[in-house]
């Protein structure tokens, strides 16, 4: 191999290696700014009704992100707007089920709750797409529905209606 080549080389894999770190680094700061809100949150609900924490948050995000997409000359409605529309329902839901969650609930279990999407994701990829679940992917499956389980701690037929719409959140 040429000297050029092993120097191409060497620049593609550190400029990989970089994006990579970078990569890391956002995940952590995103993971840091949740940690905030869900602080913030928790917080704020002490003075604040629950609806009324959700319309301050929605507020703030459109009013940081309405510029930028303007400015982007991004769509606001997408090539699908009805889809976008019911992604926006079923996103307020979420947010609307998190942040009550937030409220009744210690902020790391709130949170933990939130993060099963990706349970349900797979789960409803096999049933409403028909994807192949592997034995591998079903024993995840498995293990991450028990770990649910056991936070929510069901008592004999008394559900703990703060973790259950906390469950709902990732849906």
């Amino acid at each position: 191999m040429s000297a050029y080549a092993m120097s191409c080389q060497e620049n593609r894999s550190s400029g990989s290696s970089q994006r990579l770190a970078h990569g890391i680094a956002l995940m952590v700061l995103g993971t840091f700014c949740f940690a905030v809100m869900g602080l913030w949150v928790k917080l704020s609900m002490l003075k604040l009704p629950e609806m009324e924490v959700v319309f301050f948050r929605c507020a703030v995000n459109a009013l940081i992100l309405t510029p930028y997409l303007l400015w982007r000359r991004i769509s606001l409605t997408g090539r699908r707007p009805g889809l976008v529309m019911l992604r926006g329902i079923f996103g307020f839901g979420a947010l609307c089920c998190n942040f009550y969650a937030l409220g009744q609930l210690p902020i790391a279990t709130a949170n933990l709750l939130n993060q099963t999407s990706a349970l349900f994701v797979a789960l409803f990829a096999f049933i409403l797409l028909g994807e192949r679940i592997t034995p591998r992917l079903l024993l995840c499956l498995g293990m991450g529905f028990a770990g649910v389980w056991l936070i929510i701690k069901p008592d004999a037929g008394v559900s703990n209606q703060a973790a259950l719409i906390g469950l709902m959140s990732g849906v």
